[in-house]
């Protein structure tokens, strides 16, 4: 990726000089002229890649520098950058090519984008960085080091907290400061049973005043028949155990006993009589509903009560 930061190459370029195997040395020189042929056709695609073969199999200044070439010529100036510092810490001193490789360093370090990436007072341990997809070590933390223009992406991440991702755009030039804040820390959800939330509230219920009216003539007219029935029984009884009465103080055999008998009946029926005949009455004379029963629903989040008032 253009805008990547080139740690293989930074690992590579700043490795101190490694003594090459013959083999190796011949194979890197092969990729040397490989690349200087694809430089020439402006093939800087192929020949880039060649280059750092080549300098990873024999590092030499010459190499640096003509990567250092083909990075500045695909616009990599970051990466151009490092190869150009690699190759003056490996020329010698009064070799000719000190002086333009240090001009080149000197134009690289204006154009070349700088991030810093410093880590929030709050992170946690075990906080990691990643940049376009490669960790940010701790070395590199709090630096402003040079990136290849285009976009950026990095990603915070730490034990137990989601990962934060942000976007950074890079021009040539640019120095931006990036710290690195990790999410909340992540709490895991609970199962809750359903729970109804209750406001309070009160709610009357009225009912139907001609419907109550008509409910309660019934009412009135079951009681007077009720009664009417009890006060014929008891009137029937009446005169039965009356007539018992007068048996026995004719001495007739049973008729006391008979007469006993049938007493609690009487009394029952004139209780129930009575009863009936009450309160059919006093229904209808009251209006027959002109009271309308009402009940009150009274609900709060922890309780419910209900009341009920009107005429019964």
């Amino acid at each position: 990726m253009k805008n990547a930061f080139p740690f293989a190459l930074a690992a590579l370029l700043l490795a101190p000089p490694a003594s090459s195997a013959p083999g190796d040395a011949a194979r890197a020189d092969a990729l040397f002229r490989e690349a200087r042929a694809a430089m020439k056709a402006s093939d800087f695609g192929a020949a880039c890649p060649k280059l750092e073969e080549s300098y990873r199999l024999d590092p030499a200044a010459g190499t640096a520098v003509n990567l250092g070439d083909c990075f500045d010529r695909q616009g990599k100036v970051g990466s151009a950058l490092l190869a150009y510092r690699a190759a003056r810490d490996l020329l010698q001193p009064g070799d000719p090519r000190i002086s333009p490789v240090a001009q080149q360093i000197a134009v690289l370090e204006r154009r070349a984008p700088r991030l810093t990436i410093t880590l929030a007072p709050e992170a946690p341990e075990g906080t990691t960085v990643l940049r376009n997809g490669r960790k940010v070590e701790l070395a590199e933390l709090g630096k402003a080091l040079p990136l290849n223009p285009g976009d950026v992406v990095l990603e915070v991440s730490a034990p137990g907290r989601p990962r934060a991702r942000t976007r950074l755009s890079l021009g040539e030039g640019d120095a931006k400061h990036f710290v690195a804040e990790v999410g909340d820390l992540a709490v895991p959800k609970r199962r809750q049973s359903p729970r109804h939330e209750w406001s309070s509230s009160t709610t009357e219920i009225k009912p139907d005043h001609d419907k109550q009216g008509q409910h309660d003539d019934t009412l009135a007219y079951v009681a007077l028949g009720a009664g009417a029935v009890a006060s014929a029984v008891a009137l029937g009884t009446y005169f039965y155990v009356a007539g018992k009465a007068e048996d026995s103080r004719d001495n007739v055999p049973g008729a006391r006993e008979d007469g006993e008998r049938i007493a609690p009946i009487f009394y029952a029926a004139t209780g129930v009589a009575i009863v009936g005949v009450g309160v059919g009455g006093y229904l209808l004379l009251s209006g027959g509903g002109s009271t309308p029963t009402t009940a009150s629903l009274h609900s709060t989040r922890c309780s419910a009560t209900v009341s009920i008032s009107g005429r019964f």
